[in-house]
């Protein structure tokens, strides 16, 4: 242990002697700067996790069974609340990456932020989103018109306060309201990062997870990021996108939480016709 103690305390005085000379750098990015030392130390957090030890097959296995005989679950992982999805899949599970992939503007986003929406505000369970397109505004009002049934044009625009065709404006409001202290009670953690890069995603992810604040990670959605990924600026499209998915697979592995996300396909639903989906229905992005 004080072998173990010792490489550690190193290990962080190195980081420290080194953000130094850095910081004696007139040009030095600060953003970037910071960034990178938030990354070493959650690393370094990490580093006490199980991960990467060696196990024993069998070990375990008898405590598991016997635990959820015990305790039997008709889905395993976290529900949304959809009978046939959650029974289908058994829910959001720690480790696992699901990706819906549809055409542009079939609702990808709509069922991430139901999901979403689902597992935070209706079970409790502490939820980042990470969204590229989506400012803290806009989610939060969609969420409302989710909740409250108040249509969200009418809340963009105020019409809410109103008697219209969708209710008279004293129902709105009083729908609104108790949508409103849903929200504020949920465990649902929202950021706008239209500038993301992969390092970005990770060290705020792994960030929140250790503050208790991430159980699960929906990030809408996956494409091409604005600037290039450090050492792929050569490589094709796809072979760029699959290394970000990759990314996200592997941090669902590293905190042991379920990452939900969605692509864009190449084809709209006129092309498939019947057709099974193949390779170059999702090898690329529009």
């Amino acid at each position: 242990d004080k072998v173990v103690n010792a490489y550690k305390r190193r290990n962080i005085y190195s980081l420290c002697e080194e953000t130094k000379e850095r910081m004696l750098d007139d040009d030095i990015n600060l953003p970037v700067l910071l960034n990178s030392m938030q990354d070493s130390l959650l690393g370094m957090s990490l580093a006490d996790s199980d991960t990467g030890k060696v196990y024993k097959m069998g070990d375990r296995l008898a405590d598991r069974l016997n635990e959820r005989a015990n305790a039997p679950k008709d889905v395993k992982g976290y529900k949304v609340g959809w009978n046939q999805y959650d029974k289908y899949t058994q829910g959001y599970q720690a480790g696992e990456l699901t990706v819906f992939c549809a055409p542009s503007k079939t609702g990808k986003s709509a069922i991430l932020m139901n999901h979403a929406m689902s597992l935070s505000v209706g079970s409790g369970i502490n939820v980042l989103y990470i969204s590229t397109e989506m400012t803290d505004e806009e989610m939060e009002e969609r969420l409302a018109s989710c909740i409250s049934g108040v249509p969200y044009t009418e809340i963009s625009n105020g019409m809410f306060a109103r008697d219209t065709e969708h209710g008279l404006a004293n129902d709105k409001i009083k729908r609104l309201v108790e949508a409103n202290e849903l929200i504020k009670k949920a465990p649902f953690y929202h950021i706008y990062m239209p500038d993301f890069t992969t390092e970005k995603v990770t060290a705020l992810a792994k960030q929140k997870n250790l503050r208790g604040e991430c159980d699960v990670l929906v990030f809408d959605y996956i494409k091409l990021p604005p600037s290039d990924v450090n050492g792929l600026q050569s490589a094709q499209e796809y072979q760029r996108l699959g290394y970000m998915t990759t990314c996200l697979k592997d941090l669902a592995g590293i905190l042991s939480i379920p990452v939900i996300s969605a692509y864009q396909s190449n084809a709209d639903e006129s092309v498939l016709n019947g057709q099974k989906p193949g390779q170059s229905f999702i090898g690329g992005s529009k």
